[in-house]
């Protein structure tokens, strides 16, 4: 993902930040009834990686697709605990999308990445 969004122009931006807004919104919804949407989770991720039109990015993510969405279906039960913040970051790698800010989208990245990782070794 990091690697992806040095590859997203303002175009396939602006094509796409509705699917990226309503993705957030599902997040946020899903949030309020208190449930944890993996899929919506992992469409935002995927939703980024896509943008670049990239067939190789795109054929590496499809490939790790399903150990990227195992992780986050194991890992929900503990990232329960960060629902709210996780939603933010994502909001927050958006924001920096749309300023086209790629060092900012990138760090977001790593640090929503790292953040799941973090309280996932805690738990354990």
């Amino acid at each position: 993902e990091k690697h992806a969004v040095t590859q997203i122009n303002s175009k396939k931006l602006k094509n796409n930040l509705p699917i990226l807004y309503s993705l957030v919104e599902e997040l946020e919804n899903a949030y309020k009834q208190g449930v944890k949407d993996v899929e919506s989770d992992l469409a935002f991720h995927a939703s980024i990686v896509k943008m670049t039109g990239n067939k190789t990015l795109i054929q590496l993510w499809l490939s790790l697709n399903g150990l990227i969405q195992s992780l986050i279906e194991v890992t929900s039960s503990f990232t329960e605990l960060r629902q709210e913040e996780i939603i933010i970051e994502h909001k927050g790698i958006i924001n920096a999308l749309v300023k086209e800010d790629i060092d900012e989208a990138q760090m977001l990245i790593e640090e929503h990445l790292k953040a799941v990782q973090t309280l996932l070794l805690k738990e354990l």
